[in-house]
C-alpha cells in the first residue's frame, strides 16, 4: 500500500491550520479544534508508519537478494568489487 505524500502535506498543513485556529479559540471550540488536529497527526503517524513498514520490507527484500545472488556467483562478485576498487584507488590517487 503507497500513500501518496501530497496527501500528508495536505494533512499536516490542515493540522497547523486547525492548530492556529485553535490558538484563537476558546473554550469547548478550542478543545474541539485540538482534538481534530489531534486526530489528524494520528492519522499522520499512522500513514508514515505503513510507508516505514514498506520501505523496511523492500530493504530487506533487496538485502536478501543481493546476499543470494552473491552466494550463486562468488567469484563474479569478487571480481567486480576488486575492479571497482581498482577505477576509485586510480581516481583517488591523481
Amino acid at each position: 500500500m503507497t500513500v501518496p505524500t501530497t496527501s500528508i502535506d495536505q494533512d499536516i498543513r490542515a493540522t497547523q491550520e486547525t492548530l492556529r485556529s485553535a490558538g484563537a479559540a476558546t473554550g469547548d471550540a478550542a478543545a474541539r479544534l485540538l482534538g481534530l488536529a489531534a486526530d489528524r497527526l494520528a492519522s499522520v503517524r499512522v500513514r508514515l508508519e505503513e510507508m516505514k513498514s514498506e520501505a523496511q520490507s523492500a530493504g530487506r527484500a533487496t538485502a536478501k537478494a543481493t546476499d543470494d545472488y552473491v552466494r550463486r556467483n562468488p567469484w563474479h562478485s569478487t571480481v567486480t568489487a576488486a575492479c571497482a576498487g581498482v577505477i576509485v584507488g586510480l581516481l583517488i590517487s591523481r
